[in-house]
């Protein structure tokens, strides 16, 4: 709250930077200056810089080498990088590693920043987490943030078993189709 009992006026100006900033110019400022001076005073109040989602850019689940996310900030940041981030992984081989940052656009700051990494190998999850704002020219204010994960299988399924249907007997048959029923490791299409 800006008292006005010594302001000839009060402006407000939103910038694009998330700051606002009021102007006051005063009447008689006595006490503060000297009698028959005037001045101005500027607050400037700056908003949060939060993480408001990190989503995955691509099919879920996948079998893909590499995977992306899209985090999305609430006012354009720069400077961010792979250190920002954490890569969840549960149940990957290999080394999933962040491989790019880049912003949306190819312009910083930016508020849409894509995150790239690779998905190592196996079957398991992969999931993305801001964990700090170290070099980023903003505080982010709800840093940890938790992002999406993917599923991700490189493992390709395996048949089973083989049954024949009909005829159902194992002799040798005439018969014009057989039915088989074949069983793979885990559900495929196609």
């Amino acid at each position: 709250t800006l008292a006005s009992d010594n302001a000839k006026h009060a402006s407000s100006v939103i910038r694009t930077d998330r700051t606002a900033t009021w102007v006051m110019f005063a009447l008689s400022d006595a006490g503060c200056r000297p009698a028959g001076s005037s001045g101005s005073w500027s607050l400037t109040i700056q908003v949060p810089t939060t993480v408001v989602s990190i989503n995955r850019a691509d099919t879920d689940p996948t079998n893909a080498t590499n995977v992306s996310w899209t985090a999305i900030f609430n006012t354009a940041v720069g400077g961010v990088k792979s250190s920002n981030f954490t890569l969840v992984n549960s149940g990957l081989t290999g080394t999933p590693a962040i491989t790019t940052v880049t912003p949306v656009g190819g312009v910083s700051p930016a508020t849409q920043w894509t995150v790239t990494a690779s998905t190592g190998g196996g079957s398991g999850t992969l999931g993305l987490n801001l964990t700090g704002d170290s070099g980023m020219d903003h505080t982010i204010s709800n840093a940890p943030f938790t992002g999406q994960f993917y599923t991700v299988d490189h493992v390709a399924p395996t048949v089973s078993s083989v049954t024949r249907l009909t005829p159902s007997s194992a002799s040798a048959t005439n018969a014009t189709a057989l039915i088989w029923r074949v069983t793979f490791s885990e559900s495929v299409n196609g």
